[in-house]
């Protein structure tokens, strides 16, 4: 196996699974934190790590799935859940205490069945890739807001993603979507997602005046981050909106 640390990851519902593989070590732990960080910025109502072709090159890297879990639970109640641990690894999870703040399970599967305990604040809109999906859009997060008493520069923001986010999709992907709308204790996560796996790409206007080519601009500014990660059908497009406003 690599002295180095690659990641799989794979969204299925609000469930995501993160699949390492390789060496956990000093040397590969800021990169492996950092697309565990993505992974909660996503805002997925749990992520599950496999651990089952993972080689632990120094056990004090095991310290960052409590770290995460806690900036999950915390930043975006997201649960973090650990599965296929080998006896090893079991064994130095255990003596150093990261079973009790994080669970391991023998399989996804059990993983996923315990993720599916705990409810979030979800909505969910499908469309189809018609001219009238951005309006439809708007009007979802008008009223979803309202329910969820979001602030008005909130609710702005949350309504100038989404109808970026779900345009992309009418010119691009041209497939049916589904507009998720997720409020977690900070956030409220924006969802995109549609049946055509080729990432969304950040883009420019050819010129100041160009009428087109804005929207993953504005996106980006107004989240409070933005990215793409494949389904098993397709991509989902996402960003988080803080409750309050910042500069």
């Amino acid at each position: 196996m690599s002295d180095q640390l690659v990641c799989q990851v794979q969204t299925d519902g609000e469930i995501m699974t993160v699949r390492p593989a390789g060496t956990l070590a000093l040397h590969t732990v800021a990169g492996f934190r950092a697309k565990l960080y993505k992974a909660v910025a996503e805002g997925p109502a749990a992520i599950i790590i496999s651990l089952a072709d993972v080689i632990v090159g120094d056990e004090s890297c095991l310290t960052i799935f409590p770290a995460i879990a806690m900036h999950a639970a915390v930043e975006s109640q997201v649960t973090v859940l650990l599965c296929s641990a080998d006896e090893g690894i079991a064994a130095s999870l255990h003596s150093m205490g990261v079973d009790v703040a994080v669970p391991v399970y023998p399989t996804p599967e059990d993983a996923a069945r315990h993720a599916h305990r705990h409810p979030v604040a979800r909505v969910g809109l499908r469309m189809r890739p018609a001219p009238d999906a951005p309006a439809l859009a708007r009007s979802f997060v008008d009223e979803t807001c309202d329910h969820w008493h979001v602030p008005t520069a909130v609710v702005e923001a949350v309504r100038l993603i989404s109808t970026e986010l779900v345009s992309n999709v009418v010119l691009h992907a041209g497939t049916p979507m589904e507009l998720v709308l997720r409020r977690s204790r900070r956030y409220i996560h924006v969802a995109v997602i549609d049946g055509d796996p080729r990432p969304a790409v950040l883009s420019r206007p050819e010129s100041p005046q160009s009428a087109s080519g804005r929207g993953l601009i504005f996106v980006d500014a107004f989240s409070s981050a933005w990215g793409c990660t494949p389904t098993a059908n397709g991509k989902s497009t996402w960003a988080p909106v803080a409750h309050a406003p910042t500069a």
